[in-house]
């Protein structure tokens, strides 16, 4: 009588060893697919209130020894906001008031010739150059230089702390032969490698050559974990307390992406034939994906504009994308067609008719953020959109409109902060 449950019992113990010793295999079977390419088309109206938003403004204080040409890095933390251009590293107070220039450009200690990124971690300041990342107190002292590892043809690309001893940096595959994706990495040595070949779409042959966009990768913290998506990868990992890369979700593009041999010879002008994910950003449980749609794009123009040599059929190529991990759907913001760049893609701004959200960097857990430069949000609020558009505030389109008033056309840029309710 016991031997029936007795034999099911061993029959799936045994099968519980074959999945797990064939890891990839099952691990595949079960990850969740998000279906980008069967989505593509699917534009909705989507809106800043819809998704429970609020949003905030800061005037990023201006001077002559501290003008941005953009916003192109940055982090908030606390009391401080931490930006950069690329040639100069600034720290703001919360309200945007100016406190110091951290470091200058150089070869003596601190220097750097060019900022490639930067971050907040326990009121430690970290550059990243070329040479490696550069810590500094609050006060903006100098106080210690941590080189990035160099394994066989593989470098540090991005990164981000994991807490104050430990790093995790991507390393890109740029030729087809580096071993490594990612590691963990502390001050002085490195703490563990990940082999290349855990994403699902780096299963080909090893190949030579010279890629496009191989060094981007997502790399953002959300409850403490952080998480990690080569650009042209397809699966979204994130890292558990064991600091083990464990995959999460899979994006499927289909045809829409370039094969593995002809993402290591990518022609620039070639890029438009294919759809990219630049950035993974998430909130609560939406993830937002900036999509790079090339000649997708459900909008263009009736005749081209010159854009640096090059005619432009385009108003934009960036598109929202918003998966809900609640209900598994997947939507694209509807695009505009308007020479308004504030306007043509993002969430939908019902809250004040100002700029439409279309975030540029992660800050926290339920934050992100988009910068605006001074000029076009004085041109956003004087066009006839804005005028003719009816918010859900009016009071609040006021108060936008006396806060762009009080910019000049060549002032530091401003952030738009949006905050999502659970």
């Amino acid at each position: 009588m016991n031997f029936k449950p007795i034999l099911i019992a061993e029959i799936l113990f045994m099968l519980f060893l074959v999945l797990s010793c064939t890891g990839r295999t099952s691990q595949d079977d079960v990850l969740q697919v998000v279906d980008v390419e069967g989505n593509l088309d699917n534009f909705q109206n989507i809106s800043l209130n819809e998704l429970g938003a609020e949003i905030k403004y800061i005037s990023l204080e201006s001077g002559s020894e501290i003008m941005m040409r953009g916003v192109y890095h940055i982090d908030l933390s606390g009391d401080y906001i931490f930006v950069s251009d690329k040639r100069k590293c600034i720290l703001y107070n919360s309200q945007g008031k100016f406190l110091r220039l951290i470091s200058k450009r150089g070869s003596g200690p601190g220097e750097y010739r060019l900022i490639r990124d930067v971050k907040i971690n326990n009121n430690k300041f970290f550059l990243q150059s070329i040479y490696g990342l550069l810590e500094y107190d609050i006060n903006g002292v100098f106080s210690d230089k941590i080189p990035l590892p160099r394994i066989e043809n593989s470098v540090i690309e991005s990164w981000i702390p994991i807490n104050d001893t430990l790093f995790f940096g991507h390393m890109p595959c740029i030729s087809g032969n580096e071993p490594y994706t990612a590691v963990v990495f502390s001050r002085s040595s490195v703490y563990e490698k990940f082999l290349r070949g855990i994403d699902r779409s780096y299963r080909n042959p090893e190949i030579k050559g010279s890629g496009v966009y191989l060094r981007d990768a997502s790399l953002f913290r959300f409850r403490d974990l952080i998480y990690f998506k080569e650009m042209l990868g397809d699966t979204l990992f994130r890292m558990n307390k064991e600091n083990q890369l464990e995959p999460e979700l899979v994006f499927s593009l289909g045809n829409h992406t370039p094969s593995y041999d002809k993402r290591f010879n990518l022609l620039l002008d070639e890029r438009i034939n294919y759809v990219f994910i630049s950035n993974i950003y998430r909130v609560n449980n939406i993830f937002f994906l900036d999509c790079l749609y090339g000649k997708y794009v459900p909008v263009k123009r009736q005749t081209p504009v010159d854009f640096a040599g090059a005619s432009n059929w385009y108003y934009t190529t960036s598109i929202l994308g918003i998966y809900d991990l609640n209900t598994s759907r997947l939507s694209f913001n509807n695009i505009t067609a308007t020479e308004n760049i504030l306007s043509q893609t993002g969430l939908i701004n019902d809250i004040d008719g100002g700029p439409r959200f279309y975030p540029s960097h992660y800050i926290n857990d339920s934050t992100l953020c988009m910068w605006i430069r001074a000029y076009d949000l004085i041109t956003h609020v004087k066009s006839e959109e804005f005028a003719d558009f009816k918010p859900a505030n009016p009071k609040r389109k006021n108060q936008l409109l006396e806060f762009a008033n009080s910019l000049s056309v060549d002032d530091n840029p401003v952030l738009m902060l949006a905050t999502f309710k659970e």
